[in-house]
C-alpha cells in the first residue's frame, strides 16, 4: 500500500515491515531512508497494513497495523511512537479503517461501521468524536468478534460523507450547521430522507442534520448526483 509525501514514499505490505524512500527530485531514483525489521503479521515493528492505507502529516505516519492496531511512526526513521486499539475495539486479523485527512483531523471509517474523528499528534492518541454511521452487513471471513463488518471505502465531497454496505448507500452531511445539501436522484423505485439520530448531531456538535439513502438491493438501480 504506497503513500507519497513530498519528495517520501512509504510503502505498508502486510507480511513484511515496509520500506521509507526518497524520491530523487532530478532523475529517476530513490533512496532507501529505513525499512521495517519485521518479516511476518503477528510480530510487527512498524506498520505492515493491508486494506487502509497510512496517511503523512507533519513528519508522522498514522496507519493501522495487520491485526487493527491504530499507529503513530515518525517518518524520518520509522520509530514507532505509540499504538492503541481504541479505533477498531478489536486485536484480530484484518480489523481495519479508511483513514482520510481534513483539516488538523483525521476522519477514519473503522469496520464497525463508525466514523471517528482524531486529532493526530506524536504525543499520544486523542480521540474528537465517534458515532455509528452505517450497519456493517458483510461476513469477515476469518474469526471476529463481528458477526460482519463494512470494509466498502467511503468518499466525501461538499462536507457530506458517502458510505455504503450491501443494502444501502446514504448521504450525511459533515456541515456544522447540519443541513445537507446533496441532491439524489435515483432513476428506478424512490427514494427517501431520515432524520440523523441524536448521537451523529451530538457527536459532531451540529443540529439535526439529515441522512438522504436509497437500498442498493436492485442490481438495476441506477443513481445521478448533482
Amino acid at each position: 500500500m504506497p503513500f507519497r509525501n513530498g519528495a517520501n514514499l512509504f510503502f505498508s505490505t502486510f507480511y513484511d515491515g515496509g520500506p521509507m524512500l526518497n524520491l530523487n527530485q532530478h532523475k529517476p531514483g530513490a533512496t532507501m531512508m529505513w525499512k521495517g525489521k519485521s518479516n511476518n503479521e503477528l510480530q510487527t515493528d512498524g506498520l505492515h497494513s493491508t486494506l487502509s492505507g497510512p496517511v503523512i502529516v507533519n513528519g508522522h505516519i498514522y496507519g493501522i497495523c495487520s491485526d487493527g492496531q491504530f499507529r503513530c511512526m515518525r517518518v524520518k526513521d520509522g520509530e514507532r511512537l505509540w499504538e492503541t486499539q481504541a479505533v477498531t475495539k478489536e486485536r484480530a486479523h484484518w480489523a481495519t479503517g479508511h483513514i482520510v485527512v481534513n483539516g488538523d483531523r483525521l476522519f477514519i471509517n473503522n469496520d464497525r461501521g463508525e466514523l471517528i474523528i482524531v486529532q493526530p499528534d506524536p504525543a499520544g492518541y486523542k480521540e474528537v468524536s465517534r458515532t455509528a454511521l452505517i450497519k456493517p452487513t458483510s461476513p469477515p471471513g476469518n474469526r471476529r468478534q463481528l458477526v460482519h463488518v463494512n470494509w466498502s471505502h467511503p468518499a466525501y465531497a461538499n462536507r457530506h460523507i458517502y458510505a455504503r454496505n450491501d443494502e444501502e448507500l446514504i448521504c450525511v452531511s459533515l456541515a456544522a450547521d447540519g443541513v445537507c445539501r446533496a441532491r439524489l436522484y435515483w432513476s428506478l423505485g424512490r427514494w427517501r430522507s431520515r432524520h440523523c439520530p441524536r448521537r451523529a448531531t451530538r457527536a459532531f456538535g451540529c443540529r439535526r442534520s439529515t441522512f438522504a439513502t436509497f437500498s442498493t438491493s436492485s442490481p438495476a438501480a441506477a443513481t445521478r448526483w448533482r
